[in-house]
């Protein structure tokens, strides 16, 4: 087949979308090679091409940044679609679709739970669904979000060709809200991320310089409710008060709207010497940190997966994973797991790292073989194995052009 992704500029921004795309890119220019595919890659990055020397069977093409349509058409279409009744005089709403109409794409690989086209056939992902798991959390429910998330996810899951999913716990949870087909929801682990499995090739990096000589906690999180910041500022209290542990907390990530609150009850707390809040760090600085904490604390109350703990794995770094539906499917026995909503659980899962070497040692080692074992190329590998099905359906039709078949009202709009 004929397969078509989208890389955007402003994809490496650090944010797990990011550096999920970043490394199904890297995979698939790599898997392509001998799999019966082509590859034509969508970019708004014009010097993509010439810095990754994209090998055989690749073609790039340059495009402008997605916006869709401009709004006017989109009101258009909404009014024949719900207020008429009628069939939308626009075929799509996504300015990528003409590109992959003229390239012949027959499957666009996109990474994240949007999509970039509603025409051709195409592959999403999806890593949680916080609003139908957790709809009381202000990130999702406030002004309007729940109701633009579910329209989001009801729209492209259901139109999708497949639906990629890291967990059986999540792709149970995509079957039941949206009663997608069991076998068009894929079950494929998250690769781990390149950069991680790159710098633990690499000697350790010093010591930040900002850090006391004493262990230290790191949760590279972004400032959301979700995230569970309190919690975790209210276990590290208790391991400084009831064990007297003097144990640091590194918080690195941007805010969302709820840093000043975090920083408030850190303070009232009386922990304002004992966390260092860095907010959006470099990979150095965060590849430092994972070499040298005692556990990356990863105590969020949503799941089911998150790509932090695949680069403390890759890095050599143990693991304090809260217990939320498909962490142990993801992590299996490579970390400490704890209750999320308990902070003297959290206390007690980085207590028992503090005081057992030889635990911390096993963890490391049990998470650098998951690490290894999940690479961006085995990820696209089994990606292709996945569509494959989709494949022999496909030389059903031909590459049929609908911009060149407008509706019957498509004229009186420009189509």
């Amino acid at each position: 087949m004929r397969l078509g992704v989208y890389y955007s500029a402003n994809t490496a921004s650090g944010d797990g979308i990011g550096t999920i795309a970043e490394d199904m890119l890297r995979g698939v220019l790599t898997a392509v090679q001998g799999s019966g595919h082509e590859l034509v890659v969508f970019t708004d990055d014009a010097g993509a091409a010439s810095r990754s020397a994209p090998p055989l069977g690749v073609t790039w093409v340059k495009v402008g940044s997605l916006r869709g349509l401009p709004s006017v058409k989109k009101r258009i279409n909404r009014v024949f679609s719900h207020g008429l009744l009628l069939p939308a005089p626009f075929a799509s709403e996504s300015s990528l679709d003409p590109f992959l109409y003229e390239a012949g794409i027959d499957l666009l690989i996109n990474m994240g739970p949007d999509t970039a086209t509603m025409s051709v056939p195409y592959v999403c992902m999806v890593s949680d669904l916080l609003h139908r798991s957790q709809p009381y959390m202000p990130e999702v429910s406030a002004h309007g979000a729940w109701e633009r998330l579910e329209a989001q996810y009801r729209q492209v899951l259901g139109r999708a060709t497949f639906v990629i999913a890291g967990t059986r716990a999540g792709r149970r949870e995509i079957v039941r809200f949206y009663q997608i087909p069991r076998a068009r929801v894929v079950k494929l682990p998250h690769p781990t991320p390149g950069f991680a499995i790159a710098a633990a090739q690499a000697p350790p990096p010093p010591r930040p310089g900002y850090l006391r000589d004493t262990p230290f906690l790191l949760y590279p999180a972004a400032f959301w409710p979700h995230k569970n910041h309190v919690t975790l500022l209210e276990a590290l209290a208790l391991l400084r008060r009831d064990h007297q542990t003097d144990v640091q907390l590194v918080l690195a990530g941007p805010d969302r709207g709820n840093k000043a609150f975090v920083l408030e009850r850190m303070a009232a707390m009386g922990l304002s010497d004992a966390v260092h809040v860095r907010g959006v760090v470099d990979r150095p600085e965060l590849v430092a940190l994972y070499r040298h904490a005692l556990a990356l604390t990863y105590v969020s109350t949503c799941g089911p997966e998150h790509l932090p703990a695949l680069e403390a794995f890759a890095l050599g770094c143990p693991v304090v994973n809260t217990d939320v539906p498909g962490a142990r499917e993801q992590l299996g026995s490579a970390a400490v797991f704890v209750s999320a909503t308990d902070p003297a659980s959290i206390a007690d899962g980085v207590l028992t790292l503090h005081c057992d070497p030889a635990r911390r040692a096993c963890l490391a080692a049990a998470g650098r073989e998951i690490a290894a074992a999940r690479t961006p190329e085995r990820f696209a590998c089994e990606l292709f194995e996945a569509i494959a099905p989709f494949a022999q359906k496909r030389k059903n039709w031909s590459a049929w052009q609908p911009f060149d078949r407008p509706h019957r009202f498509g004229r009186l709009f420009g189509r």
